[in-house]
């Protein structure tokens, strides 16, 4: 599996809310044992990791852009950070990039 692929597949478990989570559809990007692997794993370890994941982006996006945020609701930004990692397609392998990723979707 390429790194490409690899991160294809981590943005499809733990970013992508639309993602369906069966054999078939991790066949797509997966080898047969990376999709055993997934399958045998306990959903509420996809939760948390998938958790782990907006948590730590949102942090950073916050970080990067402070004024940007400073006059939304909380309610506002998690809806902007959700909708922005649903709809996500890196063009970059950094991740020091998400937030101007970020900052032109808004």
């Amino acid at each position: 599996m390429s790194l490409k692929e690899v991160q294809n597949l981590f943005h499809h478990l733990c970013l992508d809310k639309k993602f369906v989570f069966n054999r078939e559809t991790l066949a797509k990007y997966a080898s047969e044992d990376m999709v055993n692997f997934l399958l045998d794993q306990p959903a509420k370890k996809q939760t948390i990791y998938r958790e782990l994941v907006e948590n730590n982006i949102s942090s950073m996006i916050f970080t990067a852009l402070p004024l940007t945020f400073y006059f939304l609701d909380a309610a506002h930004k998690n809806t902007l950070i959700r909708d922005f990692l649903s709809e996500y397609q890196a063009r970059s392998n950094h991740y020091r990039h998400i937030p101007y990723d970020f900052f032109e979707s808004i």
